[in-house]
């Protein structure tokens, strides 16, 4: 999953530093160029949720095997199954980095339009992301204590 964000992220910047003339020389982030990379995230975000739904949908939609046949292979189809849908879930990966990447593309925005740098000491970044982590931490303690007690 990695290679490929990388891939067709790396397009939309050679997209935007095509017009530049030395190749070596970086050029300066802009507006533009967030808003590119901010578009890329949110779909990215978009396809990944749509994955994990399908997978977790997918997951729970087959029936449950018959043990009353020995001859049946119905056990095996449904393992395969199984297992087919839950790598599929892994797919779904990209949609916490995507959504980290959109929001530090925001405060870059937010830093050019108030003219300083993104990485200047006032913007929080390092405070954003770390209510990022105890967020999602809290999300998975609660979502899996929900989980264990429901079945």
């Amino acid at each position: 999953m990695t290679g490929i964000i990388n891939t067709f992220k790396s397009k939309a910047r050679n997209h935007s530093t095509a017009s530049s003339t030395v190749a070596t020389q970086k050029s300066p982030v802009t507006e533009a160029h967030l808003i590119r990379e901010m578009k890329f995230d949110l779909s990215l975000t978009c396809l990944s949720l749509l994955v994990e739904v399908l997978s977790n949908v997918l997951v729970a939609l087959p029936p449950l095997p018959s043990y009353t046949s020995h001859g049946d292979d119905s056990m095996g189809n449904s393992q395969t199954f199984f297992v087919a849908a839950t790598s599929l879930s892994s797919m779904g990966g990209g949609a916490i980095p995507a959504m980290q990447s959109f929001t530090l593309c925001m405060l870059q925005v937010r830093a050019l339009s108030s003219g300083s740098s993104a990485t200047d000491k006032g913007t929080g970044v390092a405070e954003l992301f770390s209510a990022f982590a105890v967020l999602q931490a809290v999300g998975q303690n609660i979502f899996g204590v929900s989980y264990y007690y429901a079945f």
